[in-house]
């Protein structure tokens, strides 16, 4: 693996575990499976580690190697009554990559519009949503009141939704308000 390509990779691979977990137990009915599959992946994807270009979508690359192996586990089990046939896996797995599809672009038109936003204002969706933000804590440090805080975030998220159903709807081809 390239050197310069591997803290990316690295980091990419490590965000996307819990992720990469749900993903395929969607596809997969018994966690015991899940646990397995999820360590097949990760092989396979630390093994082709190389092919990945940096700046594409990871996880879309990673939910097509996570479908294969999916797939080539309910087919080793296929007498296994407990597993999911081929099929139904197959059908899972396209569902999902088109909701990942879906959730990726949405995060990609939030990023966009979250730039678009006053300084001040992303500050203050920052620190909303920081891990212990709360609107107390911030209408303290600003010198508002919580509802002054409240109904200012309110607007901003209201912006934001304006903001990416525009985004999506451009990016489908379609007009938007």
């Amino acid at each position: 693996m390239n050197d310069q390509l591997a803290p990316e990779f690295i980091r990419h691979l490590t965000d996307s575990q819990p992720w990469l977990r749900a993903f395929v137990r969607v596809l997969l009915p018994v966690a015991g499976d899940v646990d397995e599959v999820v360590q097949r992946v990760n092989v396979v994807l630390w093994q082709k580690a190389d092919r990945f270009q940096p700046g594409t979508n990871f996880r879309a690359w990673a939910a097509q190697v996570a479908r294969l192996e999916s797939l080539a586990y309910c087919r080793e089990r296929k007498n296994d009554r407990h597993a999911f046939s081929v099929e139904l896996v197959q059908s899972l797995a396209e569902n999902a990559e088109r909701q990942l599809a879906a959730s990726e672009e949405m995060r990609v038109a939030l990023r966009t519009c979250l730039k678009d936003l006053r300084a001040t204002h992303r500050e203050l969706i920052k620190d909303r949503y920081a891990e212990d933000g709360s609107v107390n804590d911030i209408a303290d440090r600003t010198g508002r009141t919580p509802d002054a805080v409240s109904a200012m975030l309110y607007r901003i998220k209201k912006t934001l939704l304006k903001c990416i159903r525009g985004r999506l709807a451009l990016d489908r081809g379609g007009a938007h308000d």
